[in-house]
């Protein structure tokens, strides 16, 4: 008797175990479904279509652009208006920064008149990453980072 109740009770935490990890993921799915939302949203308001926003986020850089092979992770990204654009790469912490600052001289009247748009986006790096010897290189509008994984 006190066998199955033990072996009962340790079913029961197994399976709660499992469904607390479910459930963790399933909040962070609809975190991304409302940002996503919410994103719509400013979109509407602002009154953009398909197009500007397309054009908008064409450089945006996400962890799912990162290829994971046999020897580390990788990403190669386009980045538009290469002659314009600057690259930063760093990682601290397992924190990889990529920041990106695009200039843009337009002659008009009586001069020049320069714009400048910069962005900053931050992704954790798998554990698994040696992030001591992350190479990049950024070469004719094209951002490649490689990490390899820790042996």
């Amino acid at each position: 008797m006190k066998k199955t109740t033990i072996l009962i009770l340790l079913s029961l935490l197994l399976n709660a175990e499992i469904n607390i990890q479910k459930n963790i993921y399933d909040a962070a799915d609809e975190m991304i479904e409302f940002d996503n939302k919410l994103n719509k949203l400013i979109a509407e308001h602002n009154q953009y279509d398909d197009e500007d926003l397309e054009e908008m986020h064409k450089n945006d850089i996400s962890i799912e652009d990162f290829e994971d092979t046999s020897l580390g992770y990788e990403l190669n990204k386009k980045i538009e208006d290469a002659n314009n654009t600057k690259i930063d790469v760093d990682v601290l912490d397992g924190v990889l920064t990529i920041t990106t600052e695009k200039k843009v001289r337009v002659a008009i009247e009586n001069g020049y008149e320069t714009t400048i748009s910069s962005s900053k986006v931050s992704l954790f790096i798998p554990n698994d990453a040696d992030e001591s010897n992350i190479q990049n290189t950024y070469t004719d509008g094209f951002l490649k980072i490689v990490i390899p994984k820790k042996n």
